[in-house]
């Protein structure tokens, strides 16, 4: 979770701290915050604390930092794009799980007295065909209007 808002002191020395006491890496730590070059900006940072060490004691904690503002604007764009996808794969779901519910009921509906295959193939056809073409048109018209007429 990046620390947003604080003096660099207030986030830093802890992982100093940490690196001092466990002589290991602190890697991947998150910043985020302003510079006094741009106030009100936010920007993004990845910093790692590891240990200098001379002989067996560490005498001294060294960083590397990262500004990472642009790779987190992408990845906050993609979490957005994913979450917009899901959204609009679950509209097409319900979508074509209506349009075979209608499917099945026309075809049921159009079953209703007849005898002959060949005359049931062929009105289910032309409901279909219909259901094709309304569908066309509405498309082309974003789905805002199309004339009645139209469809007849």
């Amino acid at each position: 979770m990046p620390v947003t808002g604080q003096s660099p002191s207030y986030f830093l020395s802890p992982q100093y701290q940490t690196v001092f006491d466990t002589g290991k890496p602190v890697r991947n730590f998150e910043i985020q915050g302003q510079t006094a070059a741009a106030p009100g900006i936010l920007r993004d940072w990845i910093a790692d604390f590891y240990p200098v060490m001379q002989d067996d004691y560490i005498f001294a904690v060294g960083a590397c930092v990262r500004e990472v503002t642009e790779q987190a604007q992408m990845v906050s764009e993609v979490k957005a794009q994913n979450e917009l996808q899901k959204l609009l794969m679950g509209e097409l779901h319900h979508c074509v799980k209506n349009t075979l519910t209608s499917i099945s009921s026309i075809s049921k509906f159009l079953l209703k007295g007849v005898d002959d295959p060949a005359n049931y193939q062929e009105r289910l056809e032309d409901r279909l065909g219909a259901i094709s073409r309304t569908h066309d048109l509405l498309t082309i018209s974003d789905w805002t209007s199309a004339k009645v007429s139209e469809f007849l």
